[in-house]
């Protein structure tokens, strides 16, 4: 019987009498028939990977890991049965998948269309070969017969790093890479030339995103409609949480609705398939299409963001070739001082033009390294205040602080050059009597320093 199944063999090359064990030092797989009877095994070789290394008995028959079972939906097709083997070590794959093994790149046999052929409620069919030429030339080969095996089957290939196989990726890598590769797996077109040496660069479908109403943000592409509900958060950037709403342009009563962080890997996973399965969709134009929101999404962000920095800063006065001759010539006049009181003047201060004119050279030390200072005495509604504002509607927007209150913590936590060039207006001292330590020495060494307590990654006070 071990004779005639080829595990042993009786006679030695010279005919002399002897026997040899086939398939020694070997990891030996059993391949099962439609009854998951055992019917033959291939033998892969444990110490000999460079000559010969794939194993099988005479007259072979069989599938592995078996005959797929006939609710199949889904199911991967692999090049050779120690990539099934590793595969079949995957919880996330085998409750999703069902994994049926070719016997080499030339290896997909009558057996295995048969069996394929008999599963009336399978959907799709997953190529994963080695990331070899072998393996891009068998995924060709083996989808144009599939294709013709069952016409309209949905037919997808992953893209294997490459010369790397299923069982290397396996040795060297954690199971989420698998589930990764699944999920970026790219779907097979029979209406042109199916290439797999070399991915050509498709055009992007057409797409747009509308948003006019910040609450209700429309994305369209040719096949799909979004809303986003409630708008986007513009604050935290680490996150891009949405409240969808996806409808299929084919199929108007088919529709799915989520809530979502579009930069959680784990959400994504789970998003791509369930959209997938709702709406009769490949994962591949799944995941295109919410790339591509995703994108679009954070470019408005980042323009919203920047126009709202924008809007709080001052807008910088830029003057026009004119005004910058005619201001060389008035700094350049020897009569500057009487020039420049008569233009405070003009700005509508009346009946303190000696007290106005030394507040506007008090203002320009702003840019000196240690500038000059100055406080308003008067009685109460004498004009103090509009002395300080009249002469500071003199300076550029951008150059001035009008303050009413100020806390300690303001002049500690001010972001670097908040005050670098600034003058500072305060309407009252009562405003600041808090914070006049700290305000005293900034005037007096244009510096302050403060030591506080954090804890540290121990939790210890530091």
């Amino acid at each position: 019987m071990c004779e005639r199944s080829g595990s042993l063999n009786i006679k030695a090359r010279t005919g002399e009498p002897a026997y040899s064990v086939f398939g020694k030092w070997c990891i030996v797989f059993a391949m099962r028939n439609k009854q998951n009877q055992v019917t033959g095994l291939y033998f892969r070789s444990t110490i000999n990977d460079k000559d010969q290394k794939h194993f099988y008995l005479k007259e072979r028959s069989g599938l592995y890991p078996g005959y797929p079972k006939a609710e199949t939906k889904r199911l991967i097709l692999t090049e050779a049965i120690i990539d099934t083997a590793s595969l079949l070590l995957i919880p996330e794959i085998t409750a999703n998948y069902e994994l049926l093994s070719c016997y080499g790149t030339n290896g997909l046999t009558e057996e295995h269309k048969t069996a394929i052929k008999e599963l009336k409620q399978l959907n799709e069919i997953i190529l994963f070969y080695d990331g070899d030429k072998a393996g891009k030339e068998a995924i060709k080969a083996h989808s144009e017969t599939l294709h013709q095996l069952i016409p309209g089957i949905k037919l997808s290939y992953i893209e294997t790093p490459e010369n790397e196989d299923i069982n290397s990726l396996w040795q060297g890598h954690e199971s989420e890479l698998f589930t990764h590769l699944i999920g970026t797996r790219i779907e097979l077109s029979f209406s042109t030339e199916i290439s797999v040496e070399k991915k050509t660069t498709q055009p992007e479908p057409a797409s747009f995103l509308d948003t006019t109403n910040p609450e209700q943000i429309i994305y369209e592409s040719e096949i799909l409609k979004v809303t986003i509900w409630g708008g986007i958060e513009k604050e935290n950037l680490s996150r891009l949480k949405v409240s969808l709403h996806i409808k299929s342009k084919s199929d108007k009563y088919r529709s799915f609705r989520d809530d979502v962080n579009l930069y959680s890997h784990g959400s994504m996973q789970k998003l791509v398939q369930n959209i997938a399965e709702t709406l009769e969709l490949s994962t591949g134009t799944v995941i295109r299409t919410l790339t591509d929101l995703t994108e679009k999404l954070e470019e408005y962000r980042l323009n919203e963001r920047a126009q709202h920095v924008k809007a709080l800063q001052p807008k910088l006065y830029e003057m026009s070739e004119a005004e910058k001759t005619e201001a060389t010539a008035f700094l350049k006049d020897k009569d500057l001082i009487k020039n420049t009181l008569q233009a405070i003047e003009k700005g509508g201060l009346v009946g303190e033009q000696q007290n106005g004119l030394l507040l506007f050279l008090l203002y320009l030390s702003r840019f000196f390294d240690e500038p000059l200072h100055a406080i308003i005495f008067g009685k109460s509604g004498s004009g103090k205040t509009y002395l300080q504002t009249k002469v500071s509607e003199c300076l550029p927007e951008e150059s001035v602080r009008t303050i009413t209150s100020l806390t300690e913590n303001t002049l500690y936590y001010s972001a670097k050059d908040f005050w670098k060039h600034k003058v500072l207006l305060i309407e009252d001292l009562e405003g600041v009597y808090n914070a006049f330590l700290p305000l005293r020495e900034f005037m007096s060494k244009q510096s302050i320093t403060k030591l506080t307590t954090d804890k540290d990654a121990k939790g210890n006070n530091v």
